[in-house]
């Protein structure tokens, strides 16, 4: 239900054949107050389906046989309204998605055949739940699919692997996305003592630091999307820790750099901080009075957007992207750290931060006259309860 929260609809009715039906309302309403508190439900017995609940929408009629992806479930919902769909999950005999008009729910909710087209299910849409192997299956099938698009490649290969491993295990117990975005934090302020350590090997092994703090911050967006307990006040306090570790880093690694190379990194450092800074503070106005949200992923997405039209200038951003990832070059200066080469880190930096504030300052205008759903990443857009209306679940 939640999934289907998430992709726009608002309307429920949920049939309950359990065998202690108030435990199963008393945890199902916990979560769905929690996640989705202007959703409608009715609740319904098996033995006496209301075909009357849903009059006037459309009806999705969903098994909970298994997990399914979002994707699903939009791509049917822009189905035309006249057409009744059904997608047959593999190994469930009879069963699947419907995607039916109110009328033809009324024949299906008695038991009798509906003529429907039948959609396709892509590889890896759907996973079933039934027995304790299969659940480890879809288990992390839903933690793969709490992967960002925005994701570098060192991310989405290293470690998104690492932290998803790590996740799945938090998900049993009752860790919540705050708790984890914290020890992102102590991560960065022991990556940030080592760096000033005073001697090559703990720049080294800040640098080290840095990577795995790239690793560890993951967890609590992997945990807040598995367990729908994403908010924008979260989103933006990830953000915050985030800029605040690469903060630490680049002045870190200037000061560790001035106390064992040369006397010149504590200049070179503090341009670096400056322009960082700057960068920051315009990004983040910019999110305030422009389309808001939480995440600064917004500049990746708006580039993108702008260059839709010239395919080659999209490969090359594309190409250029990836080196201004945060999971690359953390992976990177944790190599160049432990192999003696830290020294170069603080020039690139600068020119990092550099190109950073000119791609910032070049797309301000574009952000500021940009709506929510143009440029904001897809986890955080969610729903208000003003999705589909024309739509209900079953």
């Amino acid at each position: 239900m939640l999934t289907l929260w998430c992709a726009g609809i608002t309307r429920f009715t949920l049939i309950d054949g359990s065998t202690n039906p108030s435990v199963v309302h008393a945890a199902a309403l916990r979560e769905i107050a929690r996640v989705a508190p202007a959703a409608r439900l009715t609740w319904i017995s098996p033995d006496d389906p209301d075909p009357n609940a849903l009059t006037g929408v459309r009806v999705l009629a969903v098994p909970t046989s298994g997990i399914f992806h979002i994707g699903l479930v939009t791509r049917l919902i822009a189905s035309p309204a006249t057409e009744n769909q059904f997608v047959a999950f593999p190994g469930i005999q009879d069963a699947g998605l419907w995607v039916l008009s109110a009328d033809a729910y009324g024949v299906h909710a008695r038991g009798n055949q509906v003529a429907a087209t039948h959609g396709v299910l892509i590889e890896g849409e759907y996973f079933p739940a039934g027995t304790d192997a299969e659940i480890d299956v879809a288990e992390r099938a839903l933690f793969r699919w709490c992967t960002k698009e925005t994701d570098g490649v060192v991310s989405r290969n290293l470690n998104r692997p690492i932290s998803n491993w790590v996740s799945r295990r938090l998900s049993h117990g009752t860790v919540r996305p705050a708790q984890l975005t914290a020890m992102t934090g102590l991560s960065a302020l022991a990556m940030f003592t080592a760096l000033i350590g005073g001697t090559e090997q703990y720049v080294a092994i800040g640098c080290v630091l840095y990577h795995v703090t790239s690793v560890v911050d993951g967890l609590d967006g992997e945990i807040a999307r598995a367990k729908y307990m994403s908010t924008p006040r979260g989103a933006t306090l990830d953000t915050a820790v985030d800029m605040a570790t690469n903060l630490l880093f680049m002045l870190g690694i200037s000061i560790g750099s001035h106390q064992v190379y040369d006397p010149i990194y504590g200049w070179v450092g503090g341009y670096v901080a400056f322009t960082a800074s700057i960068a920051m503070m315009v990004m983040a106005l910019t999110l305030h009075f422009g389309p808001g949200g939480g995440s600064f992923d917004v500049l990746e997405l708006t580039i993108r957007r702008r260059l839709r039209g010239s395919p080659r200038l999209s490969r090359i951003f594309g190409f250029i992207n990836a080196f201004f990832k945060r999971d690359l070059f953390a992976f990177v200066f944790a190599i160049m750290g432990a192999t003696g080469f830290a020294e170069s880190i603080p020039w690139l930096l600068a020119f990092g931060a550099t190109a950073w504030l000119i791609a910032i300052l070049a797309n301000v205008p574009t952000l500021l006259n940009s709506r929510r759903e143009e440029v904001l990443p897809p986890h955080l857009l969610g729903t208000d309860g003003s999705g589909t209306a024309d739509y209900a679940g079953s």
